[in-house]
């Protein structure tokens, strides 16, 4: 489970995510990100599940890559509360 904290003031600020893979003999891989606009996530609304597509940059653009990943995610008093439940690649 992670959380953070942020401001009163959030609604069009953008909360990005990065996965990534674990190796231990060589470098993480970038498996992809998601970006979550923090105003689909206001506060004391029933938490939400759902499944993201993971993307990868290609210049200023976001096109798919391969995995999507599974979110809960609840925003109380001013606080993001979410927990990767599963990852499917």
């Amino acid at each position: 489970i992670s959380s953070f904290s942020y401001p009163n003031s959030f609604e069009n600020d953008v909360l990005s995510i990065k996965v990534y893979d674990f190796d231990k003999s060589s470098n993480n891989d970038l498996l992809g990100e998601i970006e979550l606009f923090l105003s689909n996530y206001p506060v004391g609304n029933t938490p939400k599940a759902e499944w993201r597509v993971l993307h990868e940059r290609k210049g200023s653009h976001m096109v798919p890559a391969r995995g999507e990943i599974y979110l809960w995610i609840a925003s109380v008093k001013r606080k993001i509360q979410s927990c990767i439940i599963r990852l499917i690649i």
